[in-house]
């Protein structure tokens, strides 16, 4: 089916309205690929923490240090439809001291945020084909939320 001329113009408005918060997003150092989720989540952490992102997307082991701390971050950005509770690894996580998985909404909001200490990942991980699962069912000691941000933080504002 052919959409209307209005509708494309509706939709080429809402691509441009995407285009340019991704551009300012690009200004303001918070996007750096084309792995928007990933970026987002890097920063998060940052924000949330105090941290730092590394200064090479290249860093094969942690992505934001803060306090010292070396934390490799996966984000996940969560279709409605999409059960999957886990995050993927290839091989254990090796040269970080904690796991940070954010899980976003479609909207791109914080539905989930855990810091998992590396020496929890050992009982934690599991066996899947020739893959390694992180069950996020299994991460509520580490579940960071919303109000354990100081309350006057605009951070509150992302988390659902």
């Amino acid at each position: 089916m052919v959409a209307s001329e209005q509708n494309v113009r509706q939709v080429l408005q809402a691509l441009a309205e995407i285009q340019n918060g991704m551009e300012k997003l690009r200004s303001l150092g918070v996007i750096r690929s084309q792995k928007v989720v990933g970026d987002l989540g890097e920063w998060l952490v940052a924000q949330v923490f105090g941290g730092e992102i590394a200064a090479s997307k290249g860093n094969a082991d942690w992505d934001v240090i803060a306090d010292g701390e070396r934390i490799q971050v996966k984000a996940h950005a969560k279709a409605a439809d999409n059960s999957t509770r886990w995050t993927g690894f290839p091989k254990p996580p090796a040269g970080v001291d904690a796991i940070a998985v954010v899980v976003f909404s479609p909207a791109f909001r914080v539905l989930e945020l855990y810091k998992v200490p590396a020496e929890e990942l050992g009982r934690l991980l599991r066996a899947s084909g020739d893959k390694l699962r992180l069950p996020w069912d299994d991460l509520g000691d580490w579940r960071v939320s919303k109000a354990m941000l100081p309350a006057s933080s605009p951070l509150c504002e992302m988390f659902e």
